[in-house]
């Protein structure tokens, strides 16, 4: 399992424009992990889909998977 680093929404806000995962709380307790685009808007950033007012964490993406040569081949 890859690690991920979470910072708390809206305590530290992402820097850079970019897609990020993001932690959404539900009303019902339920929390789901899902990409998000970010849009700094000069310091007055927001998030682009409708989740902004439930998304308590968020943390930069992981490396995209690489799979290992195999070595018979």
């Amino acid at each position: 399992m890859t690690h991920v680093d979470w910072h708390p929404f809206p305590k530290s806000k992402p820097k850079n424009d970019g897609e990020y995962l993001t932690t959404v709380l539900f009303k019902t307790g339920d929390k789901y992990v899902i990409s998000n685009y970010w849009i700094c808007n000069g310091g007055n950033g927001k998030w682009v889909d409708g989740f902004e007012h439930n998304i308590i964490a968020w943390a930069e993406q992981p490396e995209p998977f690489e799979p290992e040569e195999l070595e018979n081949e």
